[in-house]
């Protein structure tokens, strides 16, 4: 047979725990930096190459704008 008990904790409690969660996730972040800068620096990740971009007409733009609001929505200008 399972038992389930359900018992009431007090806000501050919960905010308490909630502190020191956040401390604990903090501190551990710090840690975490401190080692990668041990390390020595990382390379910088290469931007992907950018698209060239023609001229886009206003009509053009609406429709794809409306294309991704969907079937039913009505732009006004």
């Amino acid at each position: 047979m399972i038992v389930t008990r359900v018992s009431v904790i007090p806000p501050a409690t919960v905010y308490r725990r909630t502190m020191k969660s956040n401390e604990r996730y903090m501190e551990e972040r710090l840690w975490q930096r401190a080692l990668s800068r041990l390390d020595g620096p990382r390379p910088e990740p290469a931007a992907p190459p950018r698209k060239k971009k023609g001229k886009r007409s206003f009509r053009s733009v609406l429709g794809v704008i409306s294309r991704g609001l969907g079937r039913y929505v009505d732009i006004e200008v």
